[in-house]
């Protein structure tokens, strides 16, 4: 900034023109979804196992192989058992890496001292490139960026962060790069909101600085516990440039998936040390699940399906299998994490989704024909009738399920296992759908998943709407239909995906109704056999659009995207929004009376 001054000298006519650094930063601070941030095993060692980091498409493998079932994840991934893992790669910016192959090969004798002085020298001037606002703000591993997931996050960081540093507008140089030239030419299609963007939205970039942080957080646990961490960051992030002697006020929180729960519970909701919304200039949402998600009741009940098809169907078969092949998988971690089951739909996503059609086309429809106990209410029952339903095949959870530790379980083992979960339902979950309902930071920017008009394609196909169909099931005559067990007394193999096979009443025909096998056996009509239907509604894959699609009056902008769920800030309509959000939120430092240039 140029200031001029009078000099003290006799002359007072006489004037001055001098450089003073006044910085003024407005930190961009992102936060990952569920699975996107880094964990390590508890430990005060500094070489503590990794448990979950995900640096590349391979990285996860481990959890999709036959040893890490149910038992292996019961043990490790435990939100008591596992800490923030700071130690993720950091891709190098585009263009970086074939400027470090371009470097002279590494001296093959180790006596060549002038050698290595000119590769590490050669080396350094490289790595600066690749992060120039290093000496302004300090590494990006120091910013938080080692905390995610670089194969979900790494690139658009590194996009996000040039675009807000090395190409933003500056008041040397009036021409704007193509990123925000782009910005201003053309319109994102926004479903309200005013589609374009007034150049003179720049003129904050041009006076303020804005380093990209991230903040991470234990996805297993509560997401009161991870805003909690978060309010914490924040304030260590604005104390930090205070500390250099730079002006700092507020943030903006751009978010992913579950991290805009973190981000809206820190905002709006978090008691001690109080809400964050006075700390917030804005907050930007990007496939946020903002009243839960009907997937993830599918998901504890035959684990996760394949999002992808054609050439990436490898790469979508290893993230089913990472997250959970079936239901016994899925229920030993959710059964453990509070993170995951507040991703459950909550009263406000409706309740009409979860249907149990019959063979005979009779449907039940969850929640709504759930009875009210007696001194309850009916917001009541999604969470007593379904969520801790101990006796209904359809029940969230099956308890046998629980807990794959113990070999031979008996009922005062399963019920000391239901009372673990049924807490986590009663302290963690309801409370923080409870408190969520309608709130919103009042200068709130969303973007969503859907696909385009025309047939959905498979990887955009969502769980909008849960419906069970049933149909008479046959096996060998004088056998039950399968209980739930297998050879630990838990449910069949063939019971913990897609089908569960129960009871019924069948008519005289049905009970007639016999065919002769091999070796004589006798099969017939046993029961009836529901199966869960394909996820087929619209949406990113994960989030349907009555959860993505938000409707409340905080929300300034919103826009719809054609992207997949895990995948949506690699999508450059998602990064445009964001940037965009990002340049219209700034605006707010004018009001700022500790920011703004008077």
């Amino acid at each position: 900034m140029t200031s001029t001054m009078h000099m003290d000298r006799a002359d007072k006519n006489k004037v001055s023109t001098a450089e003073i650094e006044d910085l003024r930063v407005i930190p961009v601070i992102f936060l990952p979804g569920i699975m996107g941030t880094n964990l390590k095993a508890k430990s005060s060692k500094k070489n503590a196992k990794a448990v979950w980091r995900y640096d590349s498409e391979t990285s996860l493998l481990g959890w999709s192989l036959p040893s890490s079932g149910p038992i292996e994840r019961k043990r490790v991934l435990h939100p008591e058992r596992v800490d923030i893992d700071n130690r993720g790669s950091i891709p190098l910016s585009s263009g970086i890496q074939e400027q470090v192959s371009a470097i002279r090969p590494y001296p093959s004798s180790n006596y060549d001292e002038e050698g290595k002085k000119r590769y590490a020298e050669a080396l350094d001037k490289v790595m600066e490139n690749n992060e120039p606002e290093k000496k302004l703000f300090g590494s990006r591993r120091g910013r938080g960026w080692g905390e995610v997931a670089a194969a979900s996050y790494g690139a658009f960081l590194d996009v996000l962060q040039t675009a807000l540093y090395r190409d933003k507008p500056t008041k040397k140089d009036n021409t704007l790069s193509a990123t925000y030239q782009k910005l201003i030419d053309e319109p994102l299609g926004l479903e309200y909101g005013p589609d374009s963007l007034d150049e003179e939205c720049l003129e904050v970039m041009k006076l303020y600085q804005f380093p990209v942080h991230v903040v991470g957080y234990n996805w297993l646990g509560s997401n009161r516990l991870s805003a909690k961490r978060l309010s914490e960051e924040v304030d260590k992030i604005i104390k930090r440039y205070q500390e250099q002697k730079m002006k700092c006020h507020k943030v903006i929180l751009v978010t992913h998936s579950m991290g805009g729960l973190v981000a809206r519970y820190y905002s709006e909701c978090l008691t001690e040390p109080g809400p964050g919304r006075d700390k917030i200039y804005g907050i930007v949402h990007g496939v946020m699940p903002s009243i839960g998600a009907a997937a993830t009741y599918t998901r504890m009940k035959r684990g996760t399906e394949n999002p992808e098809s054609g050439a990436a169907g490898a790469v979508g078969y290893i993230i089913s299998h990472v997250l959970g092949r079936n239901a016994a998988e899925m229920v030993a971690i959710g059964s453990q994490s509070s993170g995951a089951l507040e991703l459950l739909p909550a009263n406000d996503y409706g309740d009409d989704w979860l249907k149990i059609v019959d063979r005979d086309g009779s449907t039940l429809t969850l929640p709504r024909d759930l009875p009210v106990k007696e001194g309850g209410n009916s917001e009541d029952c999604l969470y007593s009738g379904l969520y801790l339903n101990r006796d209904k095949w359809w029940k969230l959870m099956d308890e046998n399920l629980l807990n794959p530790l113990i070999t031979t379980p008996s009922k005062t083992q399963i019920d000391g296992d239901w009372q673990i979960y049924e807490n986590l339902i009663k302290d963690n979950v309801k409370p923080f759908h409870e408190q969520m309902v309608n709130k919103y930071h009042p200068n709130t920017y969303s973007f969503y998943g859907k696909a385009q008009e025309g047939e959905i394609p498979e990887a955009h196909r969502t769980q909008e709407t849960a419906i069970w169909s049933g149909a008479l099931a046959s096996s060998e005559m004088g056998e039950p239909p399968p209980e739930p067990k297998m050879n630990d007394d838990r449910l069949y193999l063939s019971e913990i995906s897609a089908d569960r096979t129960v009871k019924d009443e069948l008519s005289p025909e049905e009970q007639a109704w016999k065919l002769k096998g091999d070796n004589g056996v006798m099969y017939g009509w046993v029961g009836q056999r529901f199966t869960l239907r394909d996820a087929c509604e619209n949406g990113d894959g994960t989030v349907p659009l009555r959860a993505g699609q938000i409707v409340h009056a905080n929300i300034q902008e919103r826009l719809a995207v054609p992207a997949l769920h895990e995948a949506a800030y690699r999508h450059d309509v998602s990064q445009a929004f964001a940037l965009r959000s990002i340049i219209k939120i700034a605006q707010q430092v004018n009001k700022d009376e500790k920011m703004a240039f008077t």
